[in-house]
């Protein structure tokens, strides 16, 4: 699938439709949806190949949602062994968040079912 251009601009507006740039993309599956939410979280630009088997879809956006969790409890962690004000600790999940590339650490929660 190719993404529109603008892709800095982004949002995941419901559970099927996200906005990339001026462009709303509706989605029959909530998990492609989530599939393109992360890839350009991740860092995508021009196009993603989405999983075209269903289950291999599901799996996918689930196993990455665990990742970023998982991810995010460990950048926490190491954040808070280094200091304890929450200022400091902040700025350091914020730059480990850019050296490795990611837009958020955390599956995007403003979704909403309507």
């Amino acid at each position: 699938m190719q993404l529109p251009e603008g892709i800095e601009d982004f949002e995941r507006v419901t559970f099927n439709r996200l906005r990339i740039g001026g462009k709303l993309m509706d989605f029959d599956n909530p998990d492609e949806a989530e599939f393109v939410q992360f890839a350009v979280q991740s860092g995508a630009s021009v196009s993603i190949a989405i999983p075209v088997e269903s289950g291999l879809l599901h799996d996918s956006v689930t196993g990455y949602r665990d990742y970023l969790s998982e991810l995010a409890k460990h950048v926490e962690e190491l954040a808070s062994s280094r200091t304890q004000d929450r200022k400091l600790k902040q700025r350091i999940v914020e730059a480990l968040r850019q050296r490795l590339g990611l837009r958020s650490l955390q599956a995007d929660k403003t979704a909403k079912l309507i």
